[in-house]
């Protein structure tokens, strides 16, 4: 019998299917270094194919057929072992990214809202052929915040655990929602989207605290707030930082990359503008020799909104195992 999370892994990758059955029988076949796993995150900006509907893409564009394909040629070049995506909106439009190299992973929370009647931004992976996937999960479920003004919900982790030369690595792919306000003096919330912040990144913390049988741990994704501004859901950040502290055994420590803002045209270059991290800790982080992370250029800074990529860069992280 199929566990829990074994039967939603399941059931996301049939789901996806039902539109390329081909997607499960990709002809592309990647064969790792079994020492080197490369990670790309990336926020696509509300990514999805159909052309000529207003409110998708950057600054509430239709994409065009250039802006499409250049999103595929990001991924196809960058050739990460596993992409951790935010801002998908369905799962037709996911396949269409991963063929014919990857098999896609849509968060289950697209499943709820379906139901619920909502279009959302889903989290997404696409895991390479020939990596080990063990195991995938979603990480509680979307919960409903109002106030005088309107509703927001929260946007659930979404987990997928890898076996890498020996190693049991557990990647948490994260979209903190953005609109955050705080007091400029005292950094105090006030508005609900910072309660629903603090909501996601707490789940996050709370569930992988519960579990121990991890090797390494990466939390990451767009966190829709740069890391040194004060105020608002900082101290979840660093609730997470020090959690990391806590699996991660001296002489290591829980690393934070990129540690400054990356060159990235399309967020100004600016350190309050790099909201996309990783997160990495764990037993056995002593076993990592090196690490190392650069920053994709998307889009050029001349370009129509419609031809635009995406208003975030994307990041690869390189992780290379002794």
């Amino acid at each position: 019998m199929l566990g829990a999370r074994a039967a939603l892994l399941l059931l996301c990758i049939t789901a996806a299917s039902l539109y390329d059955a081909r997607l499960l029988a990709a002809q592309y076949v990647k064969t790792p270094d079994p020492t080197v796993l490369r990670i790309g995150i990336w926020n696509i900006a509300n990514f999805w194919i159909r052309r000529g509907v207003p409110a998708m893409g950057e600054r509430g564009t239709s994409r065009s057929e250039e802006g499409l394909n250049a999103v595929k040629r990001v991924i196809e070049t960058v050739n990460a072992d596993v992409w951790l995506l935010q801002e998908i909106v369905d799962i037709r439009s996911l396949n269409w990214l991963a063929r014919p190299r990857y098999v896609p992973i849509i968060s289950a929370e697209y499943l709820n809202a379906n139901r619920r009647g909502q279009r959302d931004l889903f989290t997404a992976f696409l895991v390479a052929d020939g990596i080990h996937l063990y195991d995938a999960y979603q990480l509680g479920v979307s919960r409903r915040y109002i106030d005088d003004e309107r509703e927001a919900f929260t946007r659930p982790g979404q987990a997928l655990v890898l076996l890498v030369g020996g190693l049991k690595i557990l990647l948490v792919n994260v979209h903190l929602k953005s609109g955050c306000t705080t007091t400029r003096d005292t950094g105090t919330s006030i508005n609900l989207k910072c309660n629903v912040n603090a909501e996601e990144l707490n789940g996050v913390i709370d569930d992988i605290s519960g579990r121990n049988d991890f090797d390494i741990v990466i939390v990451a994704g767009d966190f829709n707030r740069a890391y040194n501004k004060i105020g608002a859901y900082d101290t979840t950040l660093r609730k997470l930082y020090r959690y990391l502290s806590m699996v991660t055994p001296t002489p290591s420590m829980p690393i934070r990359l990129p540690e400054q803002a990356l060159p990235c045209i399309v967020r100004k270059e600016a350190a309050d503008n790099q909201i996309d991290y990783f997160f990495i800790g764990g037993k056995a982080l002593r076993f990592v020799r090196d690490f190392s992370i650069v920053s994709v250029e998307t889009s050029r800074g001349d370009m129509t909104p419609e031809s635009k990529v995406s208003d975030h860069c994307a990041y690869v992280l390189s992780i290379v195992l002794d």
